[in-house]
């Protein structure tokens, strides 16, 4: 995405008559973007999660390691059992305490929906 972004915006420029004049370095995170957000990445496992009965957010973290576990970004926590997983962004290694994911991603209605109803 970045070097698709940056060489677009670039060529602009120089269709334009911009004279940059300066080299345009950056880090592509597209791996850290498919780990997160593709299909089978961490927040589909949640979304998987947030569907099973009886799933927590232990079983939630297991099936992220288990899936991601060799992935080079991912972290695993030093103690077992930890509700926590971590990914080195490229800004840094940024750990992730898991408690509660699986019910903030529930999709529930508010509590007045139901007189609504009526």
């Amino acid at each position: 995405f970045n070097q698709h972004f940056f060489r677009m915006e670039l060529q602009e420029y120089e269709a334009e008559g911009i004279k940059v004049g300066i080299d345009v370095t950056y880090q592509d995170n597209s791996d850290i973007v498919s780990l997160i957000n593709a299909k089978g990445g961490i927040l589909s496992i949640l979304d998987n999660e947030a569907l099973i009965p009886k799933t927590t957010d232990q079983t939630f973290v297991s099936k992220v390691i288990k899936s991601h576990g060799n992935h080079a970004r991912i972290v695993k926590s030093k103690m077992g059992g930890a509700v926590k997983f971590g990914i080195k962004h490229f800004a840094g290694e940024v750990t992730y305490d898991a408690s509660g994911f699986l019910e903030k991603n529930m999709s529930k209605l508010p509590d007045e929906a139901g007189a609504l109803l009526l």
